[in-house]
């Protein structure tokens, strides 16, 4: 898999210098001293840089989408109508969220997703869906049209956890409601825990976990909607290979 998602921004300066022989003259004696020693401070806070910021994505290469050889071509395209993901408050922001030793919660204020969380789950589920299993996002134009809504399934989907423990694992809990087409009145309702290793220190390895357990969503969801096709059901499948 491929290591390197993320951007680095370049590291700007944490506050403006203001000139140390200024303060320096503001005294005499002592309040000399304690001049001198408000200047060096200054100096000080002016060599402070902030941290560089990584932006991180749930999007994987290519290579790792393609799945087994063959398998997108191998069934006739399905049609999947992904409703907006819902998203739990204490994760839907920008910053990652990450569980300590001590089981409380910490924001890596450096590391972001590059994309709102929603639209990057989005995205990796709908590329994921379509490369292996040759499911379609309904609401694309083909030949300039965008499918009737009758005439294609429906995947609605909650994230209820993503988080990690550093160096130990990623977790990704989720539920999700697939319809079948018109009419609609067959729907299953299914869930899902996935933990991932972390293998490794640092950010890197985190945003390696997430994407994997993306793409096991994905394609248990996948899974799901081919065996409904079959049945004319919907069903929550079984445990794709890998």
């Amino acid at each position: 898999m491929s290591a390197n998602h993320h951007l680095h921004v370049a590291p700007s300066r944490a506050r403006t210098c203001v000139s140390p022989v200024r303060l320096a003259a503001a005294g005499r004696s002592t309040g000399s001293r304690i001049a001198a020693l408000l200047a060096a401070a200054v100096v000080s806070a002016c060599s402070t840089t902030t941290p560089p910021l990584r932006f991180h994505s749930l999007m994987d290469s290519q290579a790792a989408f393609a799945g087994a050889a063959g398998s997108s071509s191998a069934t006739a395209p399905m049609r999947l109508l992904i409703t907006p993901i819902q998203i739990p408050v204490a994760v839907d922001r920008p910053q990652w969220l990450v569980r300590r030793a001590d089981d409380t919660l910490q924001l890596l204020e450096q590391d972001r997703w590059a994309a709102p969380l929603a639209d990057e789950l989005k995205a990796a589920i709908r590329a994921r869906l379509w490369s292996r299993w040759n499911v379609v996002d309904a609401a694309l134009p083909t030949s300039g049209t965008v499918a009737a809504d009758g005439l294609s399934w429906r995947l609605v989907l909650e994230v209820l956890r993503l988080d990690a423990r550093p160096g130990v694992d990623a977790q990704l809990e989720a539920r999700w409601t697939l319809l079948a087409p018109q009419p609609r009145s067959a729907a299953v309702a299914c869930s899902l825990r996935i933990v991932e290793p972390v293998q490794g220190e640092g950010s890197l390895p985190i945003g390696e976990a997430y994407r994997r357990a993306t793409i096991r969503l994905a394609d248990w969801i996948g899974g799901a909607l081919r065996a409904g096709e079959r049945s004319g059901v919907p069903s929550c499948g079984v445990a794709p290979a890998a």
